[in-house]
């Protein structure tokens, strides 16, 4: 796969599709047509998943009403700040949205598994259980979204749970990864989902 003269090794660096490309281990993993079949797989799962994320999080909000007032509250303040204008770096001020979506996204989880992982060698684990090469790995999610060791009252969908957290002294450091970066993929799903929350006039 050629690369492109008129990017510069920044915007090439900020590329998925340049990034498996030249960091594939062997032809294989570089060859264009297996990356384009990794991209289209990437695009397919990131599209169900911020779709997914904002349709559960339209049905919470029909199920809690009472929540939609302060929502819209937090959204309109700095909307009226830059005259109807949100801006990205706004994102980051809507504490109460980013948990309330946070808190959908608990209870309605994408996936019923996580933490996928290939054992490229054997492995004994402290318990005697042995994994041999090429096991593939998953946990339950419910595991961590619902025990009551990591999420206190974990069956009642508390909105504004993190929100709260957060605004105890460090709490913002034990909070779920649901935030903004370069080359996560929760930071677009968490982006995409907090402007379909805004919508055109806070509503």
């Amino acid at each position: 796969m050629e690369k492109p003269s008129t990017r510069s090794d920044t915007d090439r660096a900020l590329s998925l599709l340049h990034w498996m490309a030249e960091k594939g281990r062997n032809e294989i993993e570089r060859d264009p047509i297996n990356v384009a079949r990794r991209q289209i797989f990437l695009g397919l799962r990131s599209i169900h998943t911020t779709a997914s994320a904002t349709y559960h999080a339209i049905h919470d909000l029909c199920a809690h009403p009472g929540l939609i007032d302060p929502l819209r509250q937090e959204i309109s303040g700095p909307m009226k700040a830059k005259t109807g204008n949100l801006e990205e770096q706004d994102l980051a001020k809507l504490w109460k949205l980013d948990s309330f979506l946070s808190g959908s996204q608990r209870v309605n989880p994408p996936f019923r598994t996580s933490f996928h992982r290939l054992a490229l060698q054997p492995i004994t684990l402290s318990d005697g259980t042995h994994l041999p090469r090429g096991t593939f790995i998953p946990i339950p999610s419910a595991s961590t979204l619902y025990g009551p060791s990591t999420v206190p009252d974990p069956h009642t969908f508390d909105a504004f749970r993190n929100y709260r957290k957060r605004l105890e002294p460090g709490g913002a450091k034990h909070l779920p990864p649901v935030r903004h970066g370069g080359q996560r993929a929760p930071a677009f799903r968490a982006r995409e989902a907090r402007l379909s929350g805004t919508g055109p006039g806070g509503e």
